[in-house]
Order: structure tokens, then sequence, then C-alpha cells
């Protein structure tokens, strides 16, 4: 089921960026630029808030077209360790099975 949900949101995004005004000015922002910094702080602080711990991510694909960004990622402790779904809302998902460390957003400015 998760797998079927993640090509659903990969798909949409798809779509959604190849319809975007311009998709050739499609780009992803380098690694320690101001854009991307922007971009993970706004995906990260509602999970800092959900979670109630602090998330670092370890970017697989980050993408920018028009107005929307499509990132993919895995969620981490700064420390690099697992998120810990033990002290969250999440933990009988976690107990069975139904969380994971991936992290896929599709968002819009």
């Amino acid at each position: 089921m998760r797998k079927f949900l993640f090509f659903l949101l990969l798909l949409t995004s798809t779509i959604a960026m190849s319809q975007s005004n311009d998709a050739s000015q499609m780009h992803t922002p380098a690694a320690g630029s101001a854009e991307r910094q922007a971009i993970l702080d706004a995906a990260r602080a509602p999970l800092q808030q959900t979670l109630g711990q602090p998330v670092q991510f370890v970017v697989h694909q980050l993408r920018i077209g028009g107005d929307w960004c499509f990132l993919y990622a895995q969620m981490r402790h700064p420390d690099g360790s697992a998120i810990d779904y033990a002290s969250t809302s999440y933990v009988e998902a976690a107990r069975q099975g139904g969380v994971s460390q991936d992290y896929a957003a599709l968002l819009h400015r």
C-alpha cells in the first residue's frame, strides 16, 4: 500500500510539474543555497511539530518547476540516527510497520 501511495504521489507531482507554465525552467537548488534551505525548512517545520523532535533530511531528489517543488528524502535526527516514533502519536502505527523514514512532499509556493 505504501509503495502504491508513493507511486501515486510521484505520478501526481510529475504531472503537476509538467503542466507548469515553463517546465524547461525546472532545476535542483544547490546544496547549501538559500533557496534549498528555505524549502527544507518549510518541509521540516510541520514534521518537527508533529513528531516533537528535530528532523534533518537526507535529500534524494529535490526539483523545482514554476511554483511547485517535489522533495523526496529520508528523515533523520541531526546526529544521523533514525527517527524514533516511540514518543509520538504514531507509536502504534510504528509497532505495526505502518511508518517509514522516507518523506515525500509536493510543495506549492
